[in-house]
Parts: C-alpha cells; structure tokens; sequence
C-alpha cells in the first residue's frame, strides 16, 4: 500500500502460436481467471494434449458470472476433443463426488484430523485417511497448499462422462449454495483417452 506503481507493457503471443512454435504438451495447465476458454479454443482442429486441467470456480460474489464460465469450458472442453473429466479440489487435490455420503465422510475425517473434532491420539490416525496425506504416500512428495497438485493419471478418483462430470458439477454447486462455507475451489481435469 502507498507504493507507486506503472504499466509495464509486455509482447502477447496468441496460445495457437506458442503450441506451433513449442509443440503439444503431454500437461496443459490453464489458469487464466476466467479466460481459459481462449486456450481451449485454440486446441480445436490440433493434436490435443493428453492431459489438461483448468479453474472452475463454483460459488463466490459473481457467482453468475462463475457458473457460466465453469459451465461453458466442461462442455468446450468436450467439443475440442476431450472424453473423460475428473473436479478436483484445490484446497485438497480430492476428487468431487456426486455422494452427499462420500463427502460427509470426506469432512468428517479432516474435522477429527484437524477441526473442531480433534482428538488426541485420534487425530494422527485420521491425517492419515485424508487425501493430502494419501496423495503423499502415493507420490511420494507433499503437495504444497495453493499448487496445482497432481496432474493426469496421478489425481485421485475415477474419470467421469461428461454428463457424469455435468452432473457431479451441479451437485457440488448444489452443496455451495446450501453451505456458503464450503470451500468453491476446483479444476476441471481431462483426458483424450476414452477409458
């Protein structure tokens, strides 16, 4: 605060000229507040990554503007090419579920790990079942809070349809607007690959 500031002007690239110049990725990350669908439209008619993921806010203060957005890159996403989707957390890299049971139990664990149910002796066996804690083991590497976590066949859980991935999406902003706490962070991750 009170420190002067300037513009600085910076050479744009459009993301088609990139992929021609560096090639395809195996991972493409996009996170571009609200304008990933620009990158995606670029993917339409190439060879596609084998992996992408990109931000999917559900909720907020423009959660009008939110919803359209996150509605409008699933369906791109499967318009461009891609077959399988997964909506993972940001908060704990954890894969949503259409369950209201798996995720009740979801937080049930990280509120005896860590919330307002820690116990002693209790709580260190509970870290062990939440999904940062298996997402170590199974990587071998702790994730830092507000990464992009694990990516492709390394995130958790089953890949969904698009119309299973729809549905798990509107179930999840269901939950949001019942539960203005819960956290409204996510990405959608992709895949090419039909299984």
């Amino acid at each position: 605060m009170g420190e002067e500031c300037h513009p600085i002007e910076v050479e744009m690239q459009p993301f088609s000229e990139i992929l021609d110049t560096y090639g395809v990725p195996f991972y493409l990350k996009i996170d571009i507040e609200g304008n990933d669908l620009l990158c995606i439209e670029a993917l339409a008619g190439r060879p596609l990554p084998p992996f992408i993921s990109v931000e999917a806010k559900v909720g907020g203060a423009e959660d009008e503007l939110i919803e359209a957005a996150a509605l409008r890159d699933l369906p791109l996403l499967k318009d461009v090419g891609y077959r399988r989707f997964k909506l993972i957390s940001q908060t704990d890299f954890a894969p949503e579920l259409y369950s209201d049971a798996a995720t009740f139990a979801r937080r049930l664990v990280k509120s005896v790990e860590g919330g307002r149910l820690r116990a002693p002796g209790v709580s260190r066996l509970a870290s062990r079942l939440t999904n940062l804690d298996r997402l170590c083991r199974k990587h071998r590497y702790q994730f830092p809070k507000g990464s992009s976590g694990p990516w492709g066949e390394g995130t958790p859980g089953k890949w969904l349809s698009f119309e299973q991935a729809k549905a798990v999406y509107e179930k999840v902003r269901e939950r949001r607007l019942k539960s203005p706490k819960l956290a409204f962070w996510w990405d959608w991750h992709a895949t090419v690959s039909p299984t």
